[in-house]
């Protein structure tokens, strides 16, 4: 996807969508898409990168919320480099309609604030520890080789 207009068109004329899949988006910013509160009610899961996901959270039912997604500059074959989330905007994805059960999201966010606290309805949490978009440092840690790490979660 190079052009986030034509994005915002298809899904305001395409509201009964319940799944929605963002491979990778083209852009040389993060600019939010614009869509209303009220629009793709009936979304309950989103795979995309990162720099969409606060557009699509608040006020739709996502049980599945996937950031894999990447971010690529105007440039060819480079990746944007995302500024890091907080906790507002964790905040932000915690504000979905449903208790949301499955996470997939770079390790760095999980850092910020271990979703298992903020979430407690997850049944499956995915870390991905070599995003293109994210820089994942073990805080206190050493550097370990893991890239990606998928926990079924049961309490």
């Amino acid at each position: 996807m190079e052009d986030l207009i034509v994005l915002h068109q298809f899904l305001k004329r395409t509201p009964s969508i319940t799944k929605l899949k963002i491979s990778h988006i083209t852009s040389a910013h993060v600019a939010p898409l614009g869509l209303s509160l009220s629009s793709l009610l009936q979304l309950h899961s989103i795979n995309c990168p990162s720099s969409l996901i606060l557009d699509f959270v608040p006020s739709r039912p996502l049980k599945r919320i996937a950031l894999s997604g990447t971010h690529y500059t105007a440039q060819p074959r480079k990746f944007a480099s995302l500024p890091p989330m907080t906790l507002e905007d964790i905040a932000v994805i915690m504000k979905s309609a449903v208790a949301t059960h499955m996470l997939d999201i770079p390790a760095d966010i999980y850092f910020i604030a271990p979703m298992d606290q903020h979430f407690p309805h997850l049944e499956k949490l995915c870390l991905d520890f070599v995003h293109l978009n994210h820089v994942c440092r073990f805080p206190g840690g050493p550097g370990i080789n893991v890239s990606y790490a998928c926990l079924e979660l049961s309490f």
